[in-house]
């Protein structure tokens, strides 16, 4: 093995050794937090909202599994979770936070609507798993890393409404 590849080797087992265990404490801190709150699943997804979110989330993710289930799969491996903006929490967990172990905090209106179609809702999501995939394997933020989270994006968008009958 050249020096290259051990060190390629080394770096990628202390990103994953720090990665994973800091993200696994600050994940059962949340989980704590969200205990007295009722969670729906989705897969490997937990959905925390007033039911009337949590429906129209479970459209979206419906609607992405149908149409690009490649998205679909992105999704349910590197989002842990998505809650409601208007949603009170007895913790304070910075936003950063939260992104960095995998939930998705989504704004709503004041009945609890999602600001969005389910459609566009699914390629959010792509962009976000697409995103939290490029800081899991270690690759630096860049205008080309962004553009491939845009593209990922777009595609799940074109397959989402081809489905739709666009």
């Amino acid at each position: 093995m050249s020096r290259r590849a051990w060190i390629r080797k080394a770096r990628q087992w202390l990103l994953d050794k720090t990665v994973w265990c800091s993200a696994t404490i600050v994940r059962q801190a949340y989980d704590l937090e969200r205990s007295g709150c009722e969670a729906y699943h989705v897969g490997r997804l937990k959905i925390y909202g007033s039911p009337r979110f949590v429906g129209q989330v479970t459209n979206a993710l419906g609607r992405l599994e149908y149409a690009y289930a490649n998205g679909y799969s992105l999704v349910q491996r590197y989002v842990y979770a998505i809650e409601q903006d208007r949603v009170t929490r007895s913790g304070t967990f910075p936003t950063s936070t939260l992104t960095g172990i995998g939930v998705q905090s989504a704004q709503t209106t004041e009945e609890g609507d999602l600001l969005m179609t389910p459609e566009r809702y699914g390629g959010l999501l792509v962009r976000f798993a697409t995103d939290r995939r490029r800081i899991l394997v270690g690759i630096p933020r860049s205008d080309r890393a962004y553009m491939l989270a845009l593209k990922s994006e777009q595609r799940a968008m074109k397959f989402l409404l081809a489905a739709r009958g666009f």
